[in-house]
C-alpha cells in the first residue's frame, strides 16, 4: 500500500529569495526534485525583506519569481488583501507574497515565497512575544537585541506565523515548518507555542 498523503512544508530561511551558500543550494534541489514532489504538496519559503528599499515590484521574488500580493507596490492578483491586512496591521509589518520557480539537474519546481519587512515591527507585541520566549523556553532575547541578525528573525516569527494561517486552506494543514539554521528557530517556537495541532 502507498502513502497518498501529500505534505504542506514550510522552510524558514534567509534564501528564500537568493541563493547565497547552502541552504538555498538544498532547496533548490529538494524543490526541484521529483520524489520531493511527489510527496509534497506545498513548499512555502518564509523570509524577511525590506521594502523599505526602493525596487521594481518585478523583482522583489528574484529572477524567478513572480508577485501576486505586495502591500508596498499596491500589487493584490488574488484578492488576499483583506485577509493579509489584519497582519500587517498587528504587527506594522509589510507582506509580499509569490511564486518562485526552481531547477536543477534538468528537473523544474515551484514554491510559495512569504516575504515579511520588520524593519518598524509594532514594538509592544514584540516585546511580549520575546517575554513569551523567555517564560516557556528561558531564552533571554535582552542578550541579543543589538544583533539585527537574532532581532530581525525575532520579529518575522508571529507576523510569519500569523500570514502563513492566511494562505493554508484546511486540506493544507498540518504544516510542517522547517527552521533552517538558527533564523528559523523564532518561528519554530511560536508555532510551538500557537500552532497546536495545526
Amino acid at each position: 500500500m502507498t502513502n497518498t498523503h501529500r505534505y504542506t512544508l514550510a522552510h524558514v530561511t534567509h534564501e528564500a529569495v537568493e541563493q547565497v551558500g547552502g541552504i538555498g543550494t538544498v532547496l533548490q534541489g529538494l524543490i526541484s526534485s521529483p520524489v520531493y514532489q511527489q510527496h509534497v504538496k506545498r513548499s512555502i519559503l518564509i523570509g524577511p525583506t525590506a521594502t523599505h528599499i526602493a525596487a521594481d515590484p518585478k523583482d522583489r521574488l528574484g529572477e524567478h519569481g513572480q508577485v501576486l500580493y505586495s502591500s508596498i507596490d499596491g500589487i493584490d492578483t488574488l484578492g488576499l488583501a483583506g485577509r493579509f491586512r489584519p497582519v500587517e496591521w498587528a504587527f506594522n509589518v509589510a507582506i509580499v507574497y509569490g511564486k518562485r520557480k526552481f531547477s536543477a539537474d534538468g528537473h523544474e519546481g515551484e514554491a510559495e515565497v512569504l516575504l515579511i519587512d520588520v524593519f518598524k515591527t509594532n514594538p509592544d507585541r514584540l516585546n511580549v512575544f520575546k517575554l513569551r520566549l523567555w517564560e516557556t523556553f528561558g531564552i533571554d532575547s535582552s542578550r541579543y537585541e543589538k544583533a539585527w541578525d537574532y532581532e530581525e528573525y525575532v520579529r518575522l516569527a508571529e507576523p510569519a506565523f500569523y500570514a502563513l494561517q492566511v494562505i493554508l486552506k484546511d486540506e493544507d494543514r498540518p504544516c510542517t515548518i522547517f527552521a533552517h539554521e538558527f533564523m528559523g528557530m523564532p518561528t519554530a517556537l511560536q508555532a510551538i507555542l500557537d500552532g497546536k495541532d495545526q
